[in-house]
């Protein structure tokens, strides 16, 4: 089962489809947010945040923009780099 089935199953609320999908890119996954973020339980609590994500807008995938892999990396980096802007914003204003 490629990756983008196991999203396809995800959408329609497969437990056992999420699983597997988290077990291919929790590696992969976690490795970027980790490039971008420098503590370790923060990129942890982001990859959870990501895989949240991913659960819930499973129904919204559209494979024709790009396979899973890319779309699971994209919400990575854009969680990792948000959180970033925001912790930014957050010692500026102290």
């Amino acid at each position: 089962m490629t990756n983008d089935d196991l999203v396809d199953a995800v959408a329609q609320g497969d437990q056992d489809a999420f699983a597997l999908f988290y077990d291919r890119l929790a590696g992969p996954v976690f490795g970027l947010i980790r490039t971008l973020v420098e503590d370790r339980v923060r990129a942890e609590e982001i990859a959870y945040e990501v895989f949240l994500d991913l659960w819930r807008t499973a129904p919204r995938y559209q494979p024709g923009r790009g396979g899973a892999d890319a779309w699971a990396l994209a919400l990575a980096h854009r969680h990792a780099v948000g959180q970033s802007h925001t912790r930014s914003r957050d010692r500026l204003s102290r």
